[in-house]
């Protein structure tokens, strides 16, 4: 059967309108399905762009932490070193102190049978030959003490062990014989750096008072240990750069510093007192004086910013 053009154009229009396309003649709607396409396509994209920034701050703020950690690790490791060196000082500056106050020790033990002696016969009976011979032999083999010295209640050197006869000197002027001669409670002193009239050294003197059993005054007996030896040792410690190592008094007294810087020597640094007040510090304690090492956070001696402190106390 043939079929006019009339009904073939109907059949294929009724064929594409069964297909969803739009049949011929009409406009298909291009733009409108390509811009619903674009934003299914856009979609991806956009997740994917906000992971990676996402992913990029993760990494970002891991790291931070991360070298956050590491920076307080590395801080108490540097802490935990510090403690441990400032242990070290204390142990070795303890120890050099203990044994001076082993030989004063002994020898005012030796002086308790003089029982309730005058000082006249107390310099009568110590100001022999035979007492600087036992002076020298006590403190032989301990280099790092000076001299050992007798000192009468008048304030005369009566005996030594470096010379003998011992020179005429009187130090009745000296902070250390008129501390403890007019305070009855103190038993102990520890100076100021005192520059050695015989050797020209900068010394410490560590002296203990001499008494009666009925407690009159005798005199002093003190032992020296020069400066040089404190900054021999520090200097064997590795420190960091910049870094310094001091000896205080208790007082703040700068007493040794390594490396050495001479002006400052003698010069009384709030600093010191402070951190033993603030409980900074990692002690060690002798029969005669206590030894505290702290390590204040900057330096206040002008010089850098790396303190580490030493104290020896007077035990009254």
């Amino acid at each position: 059967m043939l079929l006019s053009m009339n009904d073939l154009a109907a059949q294929l229009d009724a064929s594409e309108h069964d297909r969803g396309e739009p049949p011929l003649g009409e406009p298909a709607h291009v733009i409108g399905n390509l811009a619903t396409a674009g934003k299914v396509r856009s979609r991806p994209i956009i997740m994917l762009i906000v992971s990676g920034i996402a992913l990029i701050a993760a990494i970002v703020i891991a790291t931070a932490i991360a070298i956050s950690n590491l920076r307080d690790s590395a801080l108490a490791d540097s802490e935990r070193g510090l403690a441990n060196t400032a242990l070290l000082l204390a142990k070795h500056a303890d120890r050099a102190i203990e044994e001076l106050n082993a030989v004063q020790d002994s020898l005012i033990e030796e002086m308790q049978p003089l029982g309730n002696v005058s000082s006249e016969n107390f310099e009568r009976k110590m100001s022999g030959m035979d007492v600087h011979l036992m002076l020298k032999h006590k403190i032989s083999g301990l280099s790092h003490i000076g001299s050992v010295i007798l000192i009468n209640s008048d304030g005369m050197l009566i005996n030594a062990s470096l010379e003998w006869p011992i020179l005429a000197t009187n130090v009745a002027d000296w902070a250390y014989f008129k501390a403890l001669k007019s305070d009855a409670q103190l038993t102990s002193f520890v100076s100021e750096p005192i520059r050695g009239r015989r050797t020209g050294n900068s010394t410490i003197v560590f002296a203990r008072k001499i008494a009666a059993p009925n407690g009159e005054f005798l005199g002093v007996v003190l032992g020296t240990i020069d400066l040089q030896y404190f900054e021999n040792f520090f200097e064997s410690v590795m420190l960091g750069e910049g870094g310094s190592i001091s000896l205080f008094r208790n007082d703040g007294t700068l007493l040794v510093r390594y490396p050495h810087i001479e002006p400052i020597i003698g010069h009384v640094f709030q600093g010191a007192i402070d951190a033993l007040q603030r409980g900074e510090v990692v002690a060690v304690q002798s029969l005669a004086v206590n030894v505290a090492v702290a390590a204040p956070p900057s330096g206040e001696d002008g010089v850098d910013g790396v303190l580490r402190v030493a104290v020896i106390q007077n035990k009254q």
